[in-house]
C-alpha cells in the first residue's frame, strides 16, 4: 500500500489546454516490502502527459523511514587507515626489488596455488623478531596479489591508531563488498535488519558479515569462485594479547568448518601468547609458519643493495649527480655490519639521512657513523639521535610489559646490559640468571616471553664439563665449570641485536616518554640501566647476604665451598647446583664492587645502601672465588685470555691485566675522581704508599693502593696504569704482603706471549 503526498513545487505544465498540471510526488512505504527499484508512477492508471519535465523525488526506505543503509553502517566500524593503499600509510614499508624474493614469491604461490589442490593450508604465519622487514613483505605480497586477477584483501594493525581488534572484520567485509555487488547487496540488507551486527563478538562478526552472506550467495547460485587470501599484519600490535589469540581462533575456526574460499596470512612478532596459539594441534595442523631469521649471511648482501639503492635517491633528492663518490665503500660496509641482518636499521638510517633540512646528506651520514663507533657523547641532551624510529619500535616492547612485571624484567635487562659491557657478544646461562633474579623456572620462563621479539634463546650445546658427581674440581676443570655455568647452563641467553643494546644503555635514548607517575594513564616505565641501578644493588646486596650467611670455608669432597641457602631454580646435577651458588654468591659482590665505579650518584642517597656496602665481608667471597678457581691444594692457575684482558688467580690473589684495544677510550682522570668519592663515602680507604716500594714503576704511571672493607672483612686493591702504553694492571688479595709479593715476581713478559697467540681465537668466538 502506498500514500501518494503532495509537495510545494509544480512541475512546468504544457500550454495546451485540458492537460494535467502534475505535481511531485513523493512515495512513502507504509509496509516493509523488500527492497526494490520502481519506475515513476508505477501505480498509476489512466494518465496521459504531453511534454513537460519530470522529476523522481521518491525515497525509498527499507524497514525504517530515514537514516544511513547498511553499507553506511559498516563503514563507520571500518578501518580505512588499516588497508594496504591508504594514505595514512604513505609511504608504506615495502620491500626494495630483488630483495626478499623467495619469501614473497613463497607467500605468492600458497596464496594461489599453481593446482587447486585441498592440501594447501588454509592459515599461513610468518614470524620474525622485530625490525626484520615482516611488513614490507605484507605490504609487497598485497601490491603483487593485487596486480593479479584475483581478489585480495589486507589488514595492517598498528600501535599507532589501528590496534582494536574489533574493527578487523568490519573493514574485510567492506573491502570484500567493493569487490563483489551481489555480496553488497545481501551484506547491506543483513546489517539493515540488525544494525547491532558489527558491535558483535568477533566469532559474530565473522560468521554475520561475511561467511553467511556468502553462503547465501551460494545458494543463489551466484557464489564467489577461486581462493581469496586475506593479508593481516602486526597482529602482535593488535590491543590486548587475548584478543591476538582469538582473532587466530576464531578464523582457525572458521577454516575448519564449512567450506569457504579465503586463506588468511599473518605476520607478527613471536610473541608468547601468539606462539602458543599457533602451536595449539587444531591449529598448527591447518597452518604453513615460515620463520623470517636475523641472518647477516642471508641478508647481508640485500641489506647492501637496499643501502646503495637508497643513497643514490638521497643524491636525487639533492638534486647531486647520482655517480657523485657518496658514501665511501667504508661507510657502506659499516652500516651493513652494524645492521647485522636487521631491516629496520637500515630503513632508519636512510629516512634520517634522507632529511632536507640539513646542509646536505653528509652531515647526518656522519652522525649516524658516530653513533655507530661510539665516538659521539652519549648522555648529551643536545644529540641528535638518529635512531628514534627505531627507538620507537623498542618502546613499544617495552611498554606492553605488564606492571607486575616490571621489576623483575629491568633485573634481567640490567644484568644482560652490564655483562654485555664487559663480554659483548656472548649469551648468559638461563639457570645462572634464573637464580640471581631469585625465580623459579616458570617464573623465568614466563617474564623472558615477554621479551621474545629482543632477547634470543638457544638450547644448552654441550653436555655437562664433568659426568661425575663426585669428581674433586682442579684448576682446569673449575674455569671449564666457571663458563659453564654463566653461559651454557639450561641454554643461554643473549640480545638479537645491539641496536638493543645500545638503545638501553644509553640514558637520553631510553628515558619515559609519558609523565613518570603510576596513576596516569600515560604512564611510561623507563628501562635506562642508570635508573635501573639502584633496584639492582639493592637485589645484589639482598643476595650477598643470603649467601654470605650460610657459606663457609670448608669446602665438601669435590672442594666446592659449601652453603646450605636454596636455589630458586636448581638444575639435576648436584654438583652443578654446588658451584652454581658459589658463582651467584661471588657475582653478586663482583657487580657491587663494579658498581662503586660508576658514575651514578642517587646510589649513595641510599642511606640503608650505603651502610650496607661498608659493612660488606669482602674477604669471604673472595676467598671463596680463589679457592674455587685454583682447586685444592693447588698453588694457583696459569694465566688465561679472557674477553676484557688476562686474568691468574692464586688461593686469595687476583691478578689482571687489560688488553690495550680495552683502554683506548678510557678517561682515567674521571676513574681517579671515582676512587675519591668512594673514599669520601668510606667504600675505599687508601693506604700508606710506601708499602709499595720496591714496585719498579715508571715515572708516568699512574697507581694505587687501597681496601674495600675494614679489619677481618676487608679486600686490598692495588692498580697501576701508563697513560703512554694503555695497559691496566690490577691486583686484589686478601694477604697484602703475600699479595704484593707475588705481584712483584710476576713476569708479565710472558703474559703477552700468550695473548698474542689466544686473541686470534678469541676474537673469532666473539
Amino acid at each position: 500500500m502506498h500514500r501518494i503526498q503532495k509537495t510545494n513545487k509544480s512541475n512546468t505544465s504544457s500550454n495546451n489546454a485540458g492537460v494535467t498540471q502534475l505535481q511531485h510526488l513523493t512515495f512513502t512505504h507504509l509496509t516493509s516490502p523488500p527492497r526494490v527499484s520502481m519506475p515513476l508512477f508505477a501505480f498509476a492508471k489512466g494518465l496521459s502527459f504531453f511534454g513537460g519535465t519530470f522529476t523522481d523525488n521518491s525515497v525509498v526506505v527499507n524497514n525504517v523511514t530515514n537514516g544511513p543503509n547498511g553499507i553506511d553502517i559498516l563503514l563507520e566500524t571500518a578501518e580505512l587507515d588499516a588497508a594496504f593503499n591508504s594514505s595514512a600509510r604513505d609511504p608504506p614499508p615495502r620491500c626494495y626489488p630483488g630483495t626478499r624474493e623467495q619469501y614473497i614469491d613463497d607467500i605468492v604461490h600458497w596464496a594461489i596455488p599453481s593446482t587447486s589442490s585441498n592440501t594447501t593450508p588454509a592459515l599461513l604465519w610468518m614470524k620474525g623478531l622485530a625490525g626484520v622487514g615482516k611488513s614490507a613483505i605484507a605490504q609487497t605480497c598485497t601490491e603483487r596479489l593485487k596486480a593479479l586477477p584475483t581478489p585480495c584483501l589486507a589488514f595492517f594493525f598498528s600501535i599507532n591508531g589501528r590496534n582494536k581488534a574489533e574493527r578487523l572484520f568490519p573493514t574485510i567485509a567492506y573491502q570484500l563488498s567493493t569487490l563483489f555487488p551481489n555480496y553488497r547487496n545481501i551484506l547491506d540488507q543483513t546489517i539493515q535488519r540488525d544494525k547491532t551486527l558489527v558491535t558483535r563478538t568477533l566469532e559474530a562478526q565473522l560468521q554475520c558479515l561475511i561467511l553467511e552472506p556468502l553462503q547465501e550467495l551460494e545458494r543463489q547460485n551466484m557464489g564467489i569462485k577461486g581462493r581469496i587470501p586475506i593479508i593481516i599484519d602486526g597482529l602482535d600490535e593488535c590491543e590486548g594479547a587475548e584478543h591476538q589469540a582469538r582473532i587466530i581462533e576464531v578464523i582457525a575456526s572458521s577454516s575448519r568448518g564449512s567450506p569457504n574460499p579465503f586463506c588468511w596470512a599473518f605476520f607478527s612478532r613471536p610473541e608468547a601468547r601468539i606462539e602458543a596459539t599457533f602451536s595449539r594441534g587444531d591449529i598448527s595442523s591447518i597452518t604453513r609458519i615460515i620463520t623470517l631469521p636475523i641472518s647477516r649471511d642471508d641478508a647481508n648482501g640485500e641489506i647492501e643493495l637496499y643501502l646503495r639503492a637508497g643513497f643514490v635517491d638521497i643524491l636525487r633528492v639533492w638534486n647531486l649527480p647520482t655517480d657523485t663518490p657518496w658514501p665511501s665503500e667504508d661507510a657502506i660496509r659499516t652500516l651493513v655490519d652494524a645492521a647485522s641482518g636487521l631491516f629496520i636499521f637500515v630503513a632508519t638510517v636512510l629516512r634520517f639521512v634522507g632529511q632536507t633540512n640539513w646542509m646536505g646528506p653528509e652531515e647526518p651520514l656522519q652522525i649516524v657513523l658516530e653513533n655507530i663507533s661510539g665516538g659521539r657523547n652519549r648522555g648529551s641532551s643536545d644529540q641528535v639521535n638518529p635512531f628514534t624510529e627505531l627507538d620507537s619500535l623498542y618502546r613499544l616492547i617495552l611498554n606492553r610489559i605488564p606492571e607486575r612485571m616490571l621489576h623483575s624484567i629491568r633485573l634481567l635487562l640490567f644484568m644482560l646490559v652490564w655483562g654485555w659491557s664487559f663480554v659483548p657478544d656472548r649469551g648468559r646461562s638461563s639457570v645462572f640468571l634464573g637464580n640471581f633474579l631469585q625465580l623459579s623456572p616458570m617464573q623465568f620462563k614466563v617474564i623472558c616471553n615477554q621479551l621474545s621479539s629482543v632477547l634470543n634463546f638457544q638450547e644448552q650445546l654441550t653436555p655437562f664439563p664433568d659426568s661425575g658427581v663426585d669428581d674433586t674440581v682442579t684448576t682446569s676443570s673449575a674455569q671449564i665449570w666457571h663458563e659453564f655455568i654463566h653461559e651454557q647452563l639450561g641454554g643461554s641467553i643473549s640480545f638479537y641485536h645491539k641496536s638493543f643494546y645500545d638503545y638501553l644503555h644509553n640514558s637520553m635514548r631510553s628515558v619515559p616518554i609519558g609523565p613518570m607517575s603510576s596513576n596516569e594513564d600515560s604512564w611510561t616505565p623507563s628501562f635506562s640501566m642508570f635508573q635501573a641501578m639502584p633496584d639492582f644493588v639493592d637485589h645484589c646486596l639482598k643476595l650477598n647476604d643470603d649467601y654470605a650467611n650460610s657459606f663457609t670455608y670448608r669446602g665438601n669432597e669435590c672442594g666446592i665451598p659449601v652453603s646450605a641457602y636454596p636455589l630458586s631454580s636448581p638444575t639435576l646435577n648436584n654438583h652443578a647446583n654446588s658451584i652454581l651458588k658459589v658463582a651467584l654468591y661471588v657475582a653478586a659482590q663482583i657487580h657491587l664492587r663494579r658498581l662503586c665505579f660508576v658514575p651514578f650518584h642517587s646510589i649513595w642517597n641510599n642511606p640503608d645502601a650505603q651502610e650496607r656496602l661498608l659493612n660488606l665481608d669482602y674477604r669471604k667471597s673472595f676467598l671463596i672465588e680463589t679457592s674455587f678457581l685454583c682447586g685444592p691444594g693447588d698453588l694457583g692457575s696459569k694465566p688465561r685470555v679472557s674477553y676484557t684482558g688476562m686474568i691468574r688467580f692464586e688461593p686469595g690473589i687476583r691478578i689482571f691485566q687489560s688488553t690495550g684495544g680495552q683502554l683506548e677510550k678510557l678517561d682515567f682522570g674521571k676513574i681517579k675522581q671515582r676512587i675519591h668519592s668512594l673514599c669520601e663515602f668510606g667504600i675505599l680507604y687508601k693506604l700508606d704508599s710506601n708499602l709499595m716500594n720496591g714496585m719498579d714503576l715508571q715515572t708516568q704511571c699512574e697507581s694505587g693502593l687501597y681496601a674495600y672493607g675494614e679489619g677481618e672483612k676487608s679486600l686490598f686493591w692495588y692498580y697501576e696504569f701508563d697513560p703512554r702504553d694503555p695497559r691496566y694492571r690490577e691486583l686484589e688479595t686478601v694477604d697484602l704482603v703475600r699479595g704484593l709479593d707475588v705481584y712483584r715476581r710476576e713476569s708479565f713478559a710472558s703474559w703477552e706471549c700468550l695473548l698474542d697467540e689466544e686473541e686470534p681465537r678469541l676474537q673469532k668466538s666473539c
